[in-house]
Formats: structure tokens, sequence, C-alpha cells
């Protein structure tokens, strides 16, 4: 699904922009498509970084505030997210129970209502 990758080491590296000039507050996109298959191990919180290994402008001028793959998310050639795997099973038996509960409420507090209030 992902032919413009390829893996590097470790790295999915993509060269898809290569040849693409970026312009100063111009953006470009690359997509990728990532399949995990998920154990009773993987639960918890996965996170993807995705970081500038490569550049190259024509002035040959560098990047004052971020070295390149350094792996360092707090320059701003680094961008990351985190994905949280989880388990939620029994959702429909709380919501039934809830409603259970809640008429059960209901039910005693319209009783006293009309035993106490309305009759005297």
């Amino acid at each position: 699904m992902n032919t413009a990758w390829s893996v590097e080491d470790v790295n999915l590296v993509s060269s898809r922009l290569q040849n693409e000039i970026i312009n100063p507050n111009e953006s470009k996109s690359i997509n990728l498509i990532l399949t995990k298959n998920v154990t009773a191990n993987d639960i918890g919180t996965v996170t993807n970084i995705a970081e500038i290994l490569k550049s190259y402008n024509e002035s040959v001028i560098e990047d004052l505030d971020s070295v390149e793959g350094n792996k360092n998310l707090k320059e701003d050639d680094t961008s990351s997210v985190g994905l949280i795997i989880g388990i939620r099973t029994g959702r429909a038996a709380i919501y039934i129970v809830l409603a259970v509960v809640s008429t059960i409420i209901f039910g005693v507090g319209i009783y006293f209502i009309n035993k106490k209030v309305l009759r005297g």
C-alpha cells in the first residue's frame, strides 16, 4: 500500500518529495498507512515519530534551529503522534445496568412523592 516508502535500518523512508520545491510558508504532505496486529502485550500507547532526515536548498542555507536525523522531538523538523490501543468490553452491559438503576430510582421517587405528598 505504501509504494513511495522503503525500509532502511528500522526507519521507514520516503523520497517522494526529493525533487519537489517547497517555498517559504508552504507545506507538502505525504501519506503512510500502517497496520498493527494487536496482542494482549500491545495494549497501551504507541508513538509514531516523523523527522526530516535530509534536506537541501539551492542557497545552501542550514537550518538554524534543528539538526536533521537527531530524533530530538523539541525541534521543528520532527513531529510525533500517540495512538492509544485499549480494550473496551462490556460497554452495553454498563448502559443496561445504568438504565435499570435509573428506572428503579425514578420509580421509588414517584412512589414516595405519591405516598407522602399527594396522599398526605
